[in-house]
């Protein structure tokens, strides 16, 4: 059997053969993901946006000869070794152009009525927005050439976009501490693991929270001392809690075989609002905290995610797709209303931290949209792409 060895980056990943009879495994492919073994006798693979194909004898199951690029453009997802391309048994290649996948993206303010507001007009490809408490800058993720990801913060006042991270290692979904000085995000080194740096990047990033699961900040408590996050656990994804101070270890809130994600503290610290597909899809719950039996309430009616409070704690608003919903909520009771829709557009959701966030004022989403002219969707198809691949090998 072949397989992929992942590591980030993909530089360091390897592509092996595993004998299933013995358990012996050999390293076929170092600086490669996604091998696959063809009826003409070569190896195929990809690395940065290009597939790869090597010579591979069958009998010896050996590698006997020097890679060639055979296809540029291949969309490859570089934090998990994912690459867009099937190829038949008789020839034909199916993939999905990485041009396909990298189209720009538009942070913009909506109001409730759908109104849109441009915030950034230069090109790039923005994801999970992160409004500071004082509402006065903004942290992104933006995903650059060759799909590694690191956050910036924009300051909308003087029209400055400041890079916070760099390197090799995937950054991404960044969260503001209490005080606005400092962000938490994920990196993966190789696991995604929890880091901080100041908001100027004025220091070297911190370890927060590292070990063998990845893990995806969420929320803090009201008085910035607990932070809740997503770990993913071997059965399902689970909240766990983390104090800042140095207080504690992190412990798990909230373990079940569904999988519960984005948690995020009511601003009076005495709900926890996430979602889950605990009934087979993804709603939006609502968690009394820290008494855990006081109450537990399905807040979305029809699908939702990436709940977020507004500042008066009296309203819940929720995602299902590309729409948006809210839901008010008493903060004593902890009683909901019907969910009311608010707005859609091409508004793309995020999986790990969420592609949103609320205004202070709770009159404005800041949504990350995709343009009509930056969202080609397509799957090439080639047809008898061996002859090609035989011209490509001579």
């Amino acid at each position: 059997m072949v397989f992929t060895n992942f590591s980030t980056p993909i530089e360091r990943a390897e592509i092996e053969l595993l004998d299933l009879r013995t358990g012996e495994r050999k390293v076929l492919v170092r600086g490669g993901v996604f091998g696959r073994y063809l009826t003409t006798g070569q190896l195929v693979y990809a690395s940065g946006e290009s597939m790869l194909a090597v010579p591979f004898d069958l009998r010896r199951l050996a590698v006997t000869g020097p890679a060639i690029p055979v296809l540029g453009d291949i969309a490859v997802v570089p934090s998990d070794g994912l690459a867009a391309f099937s190829v038949s048994e008789r020839g034909d290649l199916a993939y999905v152009p990485a041009s396909a996948l990298s189209g720009e993206t538009r942070p913009v303010w909506v109001a409730r009525d759908g109104t849109e507001q441009p915030l950034l007009t230069r090109p790039a490809r923005y994801s999970e927005p992160a409004i500071s408490p004082d509402g006065r800058r903004i942290a992104l993720t933006i995903t650059g050439t060759g799909g590694n990801r690191d956050i910036w913060v924009y300051e909308p006042a003087r029209d400055i976009l400041t890079r916070i991270t760099s390197g090799d290692a995937a950054e991404f979904g960044a969260l503001w501490t209490a005080d606005g000085r400092r962000l938490i995000y994920s990196s993966e080194q190789p696991i995604f693991d929890l880091y901080s740096r100041a908001a100027d990047a004025g220091t070297p990033e911190t370890p927060v929270l590292v070990g063998s699961s990845d893990k995806f900040p969420s929320s803090l408590s009201p008085d910035g001392k607990l932070l809740a996050f997503s770990l993913s656990a071997p059965a399902a994804s689970e909240i766990w809690l983390l104090p800042l101070d140095g207080t504690g270890k992190a412990r798990p809130l909230l373990q079940s075989r569904s999988s519960a994600l984005r948690p995020a503290f009511s601003p009076d610290g005495r709900w926890l609002a996430y979602d889950s597909d605990e009934s087979g899809r993804r709603e939006v719950y609502l968690q009394s905290y820290p008494d855990l039996g006081r109450l537990r309430r399905q807040i979305s009616t029809s699908g939702g995610e990436e709940p977020h409070w507004t500042r008066g704690g009296r309203e819940l608003v929720y995602r299902t797709g590309d729409s948006v919903f809210a839901a008010g909520v008493e903060p004593a009771s902890g009683e909901s209303g019907r969910p009311v829709f608010l707005f859609a557009g091409s508004y793309p959701p995020q999986l790990e931290r969420g592609n949103y966030d609320v205004a202070p004022d709770g009159q404005r989403f800041l949504m990350i949209k995709v343009p009509p002219e930056s969202a080609p969707r397509r799957v090439d198809l080639v047809l008898n792409w061996f002859e090609e691949l035989k011209k490509a090998g001579r």
